[in-house]
């Protein structure tokens, strides 16, 4: 049979839990935090306030933007709803083995301008074998 001073310590510990599991909810949900893993191009670039901020802005690789320079990559990523939002990313890191043209990507970095953002981290949408699949017709 379970004693009363160690129902009174499981009462505790459950309580102590139970609050730091609703305080970490509370904060990646109800403090303003965004649910979505990236902002859209149109997001930072009619926003000053986020240059000089960190971002992670998701587009697609402008066919014929990519210029390698040295160990600096040069890019343009753009909404694929709208190719009127560009944005140019620098990178100085080792690209993703899918990277490339039309590949969907998310720039993670600074953005040093409305225009441009310094990447630390690029992240590529995995082909998926449907896609192709889907294209030619296949089930």
């Amino acid at each position: 049979m379970v004693d009363s001073k160690s129902k009174t310590r499981l009462l505790i510990v459950t309580g102590i839990l139970l609050v730091v599991i609703g305080v970490m909810i509370w904060q990646s949900l109800g403090s303003g935090a965004s649910v979505s893993y990236y902002k859209k191009i149109a997001e930072v670039t009619r926003d000053s306030s986020f240059v000089g901020k960190n971002v992670n802005v998701g587009g697609q690789v402008k066919k014929g933007s990519v210029i390698n320079k040295g160990h600096t990559c040069t890019f343009t990523i753009v909404d694929q709803k709208d190719n009127t939002q560009q944005l140019a990313v620098e990178y100085s890191k080792q690209l993703p083995s899918t990277f490339g043209d039309g590949i969907d990507v998310v720039a993670e970095g600074k953005l040093v301008s409305k225009g441009k953002v310094v990447a630390d981290s690029i992240v590529t949408k995995c082909p998926s074998k449907y896609d192709s699949k889907k294209k030619s017709g296949g089930k």
